[in-house]
């Protein structure tokens, strides 16, 4: 999706698509970098693109559960268990850095304009969100899961969790498997 990430990726590498966006803290022994870049890469626009609303971003760290587990957890959109999320704020022109995500509206957009909310179109525009989730673990792994997506106050949006695969020489890229799908 994005020119401008791919331009940073050549000159600074996997971490330098990274600490654009600040998730080079986030990482653990678990997770593999490429992955992540190559996600954000393929499906969000860089920090320094007009296009990019930090306060519309929502990264996901998830972990792949078995059918059997699924019973007893309560999954994510993604069909993955949530292990961490986080939104993102502008630092500078060209840097992001993660925040915690502030509590989604408790009304429907529909709900905020019946009760005669002032701001209802302005307040609900700020709470639309870019989903991107990643699996963990995904260093050393052969595949991972990401799911895409976009979402919307209260349970609207869509999104599909496509399983990526690594290549020989360490990158990854998306396949055209679709594990999970959503759509409300």
């Amino acid at each position: 999706m994005s020119d401008a990430l791919r331009v940073l990726y050549k000159r600074e590498g996997t971490m330098g698509v990274l600490r654009a966006f600040g998730l080079h803290r986030m990482l653990t022994e678990d997770d593999d970098p490429a992955l992540w870049a190559a996600a954000l890469i393929r499906h969000w626009h860089a920090p320094t693109e007009p296009d990019l609303d930090p306060a519309c971003l929502r990264f996901t760290v998830s972990r792949p559960v078995s059918a059997k587990a699924a019973r007893e957890f309560k999954l994510g959109r993604s069909g993955m268990l949530e292990l961490e999320v986080w939104c993102f704020e502008r630092v500078e022109h060209d840097r992001l850095r993660v925040v915690h995500c502030p509590e989604p509206p408790s009304l429907s957009f529909m709900g905020m304009l019946m009760n005669s909310s002032p701001g209802a179109a302005t307040q609900m525009g700020s709470w639309v969100q870019d989903l991107l989730e990643v699996s963990r673990p995904s260093l050393g792994e052969r595949a991972a899961l990401v799911h895409v997506g976009m979402s919307a106050p209260v349970n609207a949006g869509s999104g599909e969790t496509r399983l990526w695969a690594r290549a020989a020489d360490g990158t990854w890229f998306e396949t055209e498997e679709v594990v999970a799908r959503w759509l409300a």
